[in-house]
């Protein structure tokens, strides 16, 4: 099975628990119960992009099976069904995902995430959500909870020095990797500077991969994350996951 009619047969089966707008989660949650076996970045893919008839992505509409109706909401594009049955179940569960994209560099985002999903179960937190980062979700990158104590993290991936998508896909940025990850960086400190007043009874934390560029800056605000009480993760090359800011 394809991974197109594996996201077609989890449309349906939404659609027929009376789920007739659904999310990339939902989908990907049903795939995984009716036994799909292609990568969760992969059935992503084709939900925002290759079987979305009104995305704007540069591959999309390749096969029109769904129509993206809110931000990260879709429905099938299929008159024939009409509505969807009245509902008399809750929603499905929706599971992060936490398989790595072998297709994808390491320390990008959706990879670095995805190996912090695996390590927070692991150690026996419940991962209640993860942003879909192939659709740029926006939101709490990661939100775990254990024992009643929330857990609010932003990820970031290392910059990569050629485009990855998009018409300049393969062109070198003008942008030197380093002077990115700078920015990056004060993005997540933002985010986190939010999450940690937005929720101050929870612990909060950014996760980086584990490069000298993102080290050498949170050494240098190492005062100021320990008074903000924002903890920092780091993920290896080697799948590792550790936490501190040394």
């Amino acid at each position: 099975m394809t991974a197109r009619e594996e996201v077609l047969r989890a449309a349906r089966a939404l659609h027929g628990r009376g789920r007739a707008v659904f999310s990339i989660g939902e989908v990907v949650q049903m795939a995984r119960d009716q036994g799909a076996v292609s990568a969760d970045v992969t059935l992503r893919t084709h939900v925002v992009s290759y079987m979305c008839a009104n995305t704007d992505t540069e591959q999309g509409g390749r096969w029109p099976d769904l129509v993206r109706v809110d931000r990260g909401q879709y429905r099938l594009n299929d008159p024939t069904l009409g509505a969807a049955p009245p509902r008399n179940d809750p929603p499905p569960t929706v599971a992060p995902a936490d398989t790595a994209d072998r297709g994808r560099a390491w320390d990008w985002e959706g990879n670095v995430q995805a190996v912090l999903v695996q390590h927070l179960r692991g150690d026996g937190w419940t991962v209640i959500s993860a942003a879909d980062t192939e659709s740029g979700q926006q939101g709490v990158d990661v939100h775990a909870r254990r024992s009643g104590q929330d857990l609010f993290i932003e990820v970031k991936g290392f910059p990569s020095s050629t485009y990855v998508r998009g018409p300049k896909r393969g062109e070198p940025k003008p942008t030197r990797p380093a002077v990115q990850a700078r920015h990056w960086y004060a993005g997540a400190l933002l985010s986190a500077v939010l999450l940690r007043d937005a929720h101050p009874d929870a612990r909060v934390g950014m996760c980086f991969p584990d490069a000298q560029t993102y080290r050498r800056l949170v050494a240098r605000s190492r005062r100021s994350l320990g008074d903000l009480a924002i903890e920092v993760w780091w993920v290896g090359e080697d799948g590792g996951v550790s936490s501190g800011l040394d």
